[in-house]
């Protein structure tokens, strides 16, 4: 049986994107993974909040896609990185 906190803490989550504090982190945020799953959905969060990002993940066509998809969004400046 879940814990009754758990489900509380998921159902917020999924109707209200978190808000990243720049003053707090910074202005920047490097996101690792970020051509899909949990990176691709913390390089949107965290673009959608304002905040300067590097993508990095190996996959540079999936990358290269995401940052297309960033650019209108309210992060002024994108990076890329591609391990290998």
């Amino acid at each position: 049986m879940e814990h009754p906190l758990q489900k509380t803490s998921a159902r917020r989550h999924r109707t209200r994107p978190a808000v990243v504090d720049k003053r707090r982190f910074g202005p920047w945020a490097v996101v690792t993974g970020a051509s899909s799953g949990i990176g691709e959905g913390f390089a949107r969060q965290l673009a959608a909040n304002g905040l300067d990002v590097v993508l990095v993940a190996r996959r540079r066509r999936l990358l290269e896609e995401l940052r297309a998809q960033l650019v209108g969004s309210t992060a002024s400046r994108l990076g890329l990185w591609r391990r290998t």
